[in-house]
């Protein structure tokens, strides 16, 4: 400036060196800054264009014909494959020698036998390595000049960012090195550069480990694999770090204790990766041999490891052991189970929730065991059997009490909101007033854990409450809490996780919850996380099929939800399952099924506790409620108006909840009703219900409801409103919106 003429310039350069090249950096800068900046991707070239680049190399000629055939075949596209190939030109040579191999093998023929071997060095090392290193191991001297030789031939070139590492200068070129190199020979390059490496005291394990081995050297390779393996756990590389952990405990005979350590690092690695799984029986494998203590910690994990996952029975089956050694039972039944929880409860309220705070190492061991086995139970069967969790979770309050462990009293108290949340607003008062204690407990603290899980908690409350819209919200900035701050923590992420899919399935937003579930779902099956598998199965894949109007893979979705999953009594995981069910039979105009799988398992839910998740008995009842109603359309008479019977019972029986989201599907059932027993009332019903479900966040059944007042009162109004409904449904990924609409308000008769 000032009048600085206008410049165009070209620069071209390899993909690796985008980050670091101070170059390339400031024209991306400038881009954004306003300079017109363009990137053209040079790719691998045409065959013509390989064809005519090999023809300017090697001249015309029916020879050279059949060179630049050879040429165009083996290059790929490359024109410094090209430059390689052609370099090696002589007359006289058949095409079947201008192999890429054959012709790199002359070229190598021609090198000084000192920068052939550091050739040799170079590809052997599979990346980059510090020029002076890599002499060395090749036995040269200091004034040996064999890297300037292979850098101007363009054998090897400077990596990008480190002008003292070298690298050859493609990887087909290193492959091809590689292969002339004898086996033998190879393993003494690997032996030379690790003894480099080594004695620099700057080399990276996991790379030392790669060439040891390679050498034949296991031990020195075990050893440094351990140290890559610590390396990347302290750096959250959870799955790098166990793939290393396994290779160091491979790779020799360790000393029993030494063992030990190792499994237990690996399977913190497994849990830190979310490979619960894999966690558990690594945890089992450091526990056998193990002194009665360290092996009842170490099955402890296994345990709670397998439960997390989805496998109950075999984590059952592990920590019913534990149990008994810590003195106590597993309730042989949901009976037994309520009555360890009142009694608990009772000794509770007694004491109340005031403790005396102490450090963890003047608590006796066998309290804090007790602690932590009771909360294992309560997070592996939370979601499972909500019976048998609430007697853990009483136990687990009482003795956190008893020890005065900060920590494990806000943990404690956390869970405690869970269970007493399950009741909705039955147990609202409760659940208020423990909330307070956790978030005090929270704030004292200020644990990124403890912080992160009472914000989920704070959602899952909200949910259960009936307030779905606030749950999806906190529950997400919990989950991102959760893993922002916080490692090892599967359980409650997927949980976070869970109850915002479940929220996007209730508020009918198709198209999102097919982009939530989808990759959860794969997710889940790369890590055989079974528990969350197995929720996105039984509880929302259904729904997925049903918006694509395909009621045979939905139906099959569900027939194959729960293979694998445990068949012990009736858990939240059959309950999802037979509900989904339900609403397949609905979609498909068979309401008559429906109730018989209502009826069928209807006391098997009542006497597994079930029914005491509020929002769960809720839901239930509004499904009953709809199938009762489906059933009037098919009969007559007396017979429809005992099936109108049944559905107003239940509509009762919501309104004795006394919870906002319960209110609003009860009047939403007797507007249903009322569209078969007495239709001038349903228009004014529906239109209750369409703006209650609306203020809860619930656009789809709101305009389910204003569908079916549209189809009533007819006329340009009501076919505005049934449109709408349409559109909107349509938009938000479902296909036959009509067939959508009558699971959520089956249609009265005509």
């Amino acid at each position: 400036q000032p009048d600085a003429p206008p410049l165009l310039l070209i620069v071209s350069y390899r993909s690796d060196e985008v980050a670091s090249s101070p170059l390339l950096q400031q024209l991306e800068a400038r881009e954004e800054a306003g300079t017109l900046v363009t990137v053209i991707d040079v790719g691998s070239l045409g065959a013509d264009e390989v064809r005519a680049l090999a023809t300017a190399r090697l001249g015309g000629g029916t020879e050279a014909e059949a060179q630049v055939d050879a040429l165009v075949r083996e290059s790929g596209g490359s024109p410094f494959l090209v430059e390689q190939l052609a370099a090696t030109a002589s007359g006289g040579e058949s095409p079947e020698s201008w192999r890429f191999e054959t012709a790199l093998g002359r070229r190598l023929d021609r090198l000084p036998s000192s920068a052939r071997r550091l050739l040799e060095v170079l590809a052997v090392a599979g990346g980059p390595l510090d020029g002076r290193l890599a002499s060395q191991a090749a036995g040269l001297t200091s004034q040996d000049d064999s890297l300037d030789l292979l850098e101007a031939e363009r054998w090897v070139r400077r990596r990008a960012g480190d002008s003292g590492a070298f690298e050859t200068y493609h990887d087909r070129l290193r492959e091809t090195v590689v292969s002339l190199v004898p086996p033998e020979s190879q393993a003494r390059c690997h032996r030379s550069i690790a003894e480099v490496l080594d004695a620099s005291g700057s080399a990276d394990p996991e790379t030392l480990a790669e060439h040891w081995l390679a050498a034949g050297m296991r031990e020195p390779a075990a050893r440094h694999a351990v140290r890559a393996a610590d390396k990347a756990a302290q750096a959250l590389a959870f799955d790098r770090a166990a793939r290393l952990y396994r290779m160091g405990l491979d790779l020799r005979d360790w000393p029993v204790e030494e063992r030990r350590s190792l499994q237990v690092r690996l399977g913190e690695a497994l849990v830190g990766a979310n490979r619960g799984e894999a966690a558990a029986r690594t945890f089992l494998a450091a526990a056998d041999g193990a002194a009665p203590d360290v092996a009842l910690e170490f099955r402890r994990r296994a345990g709670a490891q397998f439960l997390i996952t989805g496998l109950i029975d075999e984590g059952l089956e592990v920590l019913r052991g534990v149990l008994a050694m810590v003195r106590m039972r597993y309730p042989a039944t949901p009976g037994r189970a309520l009555l360890g929880y009142l009694v608990r409860q009772g000794q509770i309220r007694l004491r109340g929730l005031d403790f005396t705070p102490r450090a963890a190492a003047d608590i006796p061991a066998p309290l804090l065991r007790k602690v932590d086995t009771c909360r294992d139970m309560v997070v592996g069967m939370g979601m499972v059997d909500v019976v048998r969790a609430a007697h853990f979770q009483a136990r687990h309050l009482l003795y956190a009490l008893r020890s005065g462990d900060r920590y494990r009293v806000a943990r404690a108290m956390i869970h405690e909101v869970g269970i007493s949340s399950a009741g909705g607003t039955r147990t609202s008062a409760r659940t208020s007033l423990l909330h307070q204690r956790a978030r005090a407990l929270a704030d004292q603290l200020q644990d990124p854990y403890i912080s992160a899980w009472l914000t989920t908690m704070e959602g899952i409350v909200a949910f259960l409450a009936g307030d779905q819209r606030t749950g999806l919200e906190t529950c997400a900035a919990g989950e991102a809490a959760l893993r922002e701050r916080c490692t090892g923590v599967m359980w409650e992420v997927e949980t976070a996780q869970l109850y915002q899919v479940l929220s996007l399935a209730l508020f009918g937003r198709i198209r999102e919850l097919e982009a939530r579930a989808l990759p959860l779902l794969e997710d889940a099956h790369e890590r055989h996380a079974f528990y969350l598998s197995t929720f996105i199965e039984t509880r929302l894949l259904f729904l997925l099929r049903l918006a694509a109007d395909d009621v045979a893979g939905a139906t099959e979705v569900q027939e194959r939800s729960l293979a694998g999953w445990s068949r012990r009594g009736f858990q939240v995981q059959h309950y999802w399952n037979w509900y989904a069910q339900g609403e397949i039979d609905l979609y498909a105009g068979n309401p008559e099924r429906a109730w018989r799988r209502l009826e069928e398992r209807w006391r098997a839910y009542r006497i597994s506790g079930t029914s005491q998740v509020q929002s769960v008995h809720i839901e239930l009842l509004h499904l009953r409620a709809r199938v009762a109603l489906a059933m009037a359309v098919r009969a007559s008479g007396t017979v429809a108006a005992s099936w109108l019977a049944r559905a107003e019972a239940d509509a009762r029986r919501l309104d004795r909840e006394r919870n906002p989201w319960a209110d609003v599907l009860a009047l939403f059932t007797r507007a249903l009703a009322a569209d078969q027993a007495a239709p001038g009332d349903a228009p004014a019903l529906y239109l209750r219900a369409a703006e209650a479900f609306a203020a809860h966040g619930h656009d789809h059944r709101a305009l389910a409801a204003r569908y079916r007042r549209g189809l009533r009162i007819g006329g340009n109004e009501g076919r505005a409103d049934s449109e709408a409904a349409i559109d909107w449904a349509r938009e938000h990924g479902v296909r036959n919106p009509a067939r959508m609409f009558d699971i959520i308000a089956p249609p009265p008769r005509g």
